[in-house]
This record gives structure tokens, sequence and C-alpha cells, in this order.
């Protein structure tokens, strides 16, 4: 199971404008019966609300791979602090419904620059 924004969206997408990775979803994730539950523009607080809409239905993913935060440093205009909070919201709601030997992993959250060029959570 792929959880995310944007950028786990769009890794089953062929569509122009974003890159084409069908391909890549086709060979290694599409074979293993994977779930891209990217949204685009969601946010931590998002996604943490729909983990919490699961509650009662056991997750039988063996791997959960979390790529999130991106929309909340940039366009929610959150501190890191806040980010991070929210990462682990979502962690704590996925762990209490995933099957006991899942996985976990999470991919790294590059920082976004401000409209003024600043990253957020940085000292001014």
């Amino acid at each position: 199971m792929l959880i995310g924004d944007s950028s786990t969206n769009n890794y089953d997408k062929a569509t122009l404008p974003d890159e084409n990775f069908q391909p890549t979803w086709k060979q290694f994730y599409e074979p293993r019966k994977a779930l891209n539950l990217g949204f685009s523009g969601d946010t931590t607080a998002q996604r943490a609300l729909a983990a919490e809409s699961w509650r009662g239905v056991r997750t039988a993913s063996e791997a959960v791979v979390l790529l999130i935060g991106t929309n909340n440093t940039g366009y929610a205009n959150q501190t890191v602090e806040q980010t991070e909070s929210g990462i682990d919201a979502v962690v704590a709601a996925l762990r209490a419904e995933a099957a006991g030997d899942a996985h976990f992993g999470s991919l790294a959250c590059c920082p976004v620059l401000s409209p003024r060029g600043r990253r957020k959570g940085t000292a001014r």
C-alpha cells in the first residue's frame, strides 16, 4: 500500500504533464497487487483522517510506504515540527489497523520553498 500526496498519486499514471511511471508500476507494483492511495494536494491531516476512517477494517498489506508532507510545508504553510507531528499521526492510525507483520517505510519529504524563497521551518 502506498499512501501520500501527488508524488504518490503519480506512480501509476501515464498521462502528461506527469512523468510516465506506468511501465514501472505495471512491472513492479501491479503484480504485487499494490494499492495506490496517493491523492494530489493532500496534507498529513487529510491522510490521517482517511486512515482513521479505516478503523475496524484490518489492513492486509505486507508493506506500507508513506510519502507525504510536501504539501504541509508548501501550500499549507506549516512548520517542519507541525509536519512531523502530522506524519506521526498518520503512522499511528495506520499501525492501529495494519496486520501485525506489516512493514512500514517512510520516504523522505523534500523541503518546499516558500513564495519568498525560504524553506518552511527555517529561521529567518
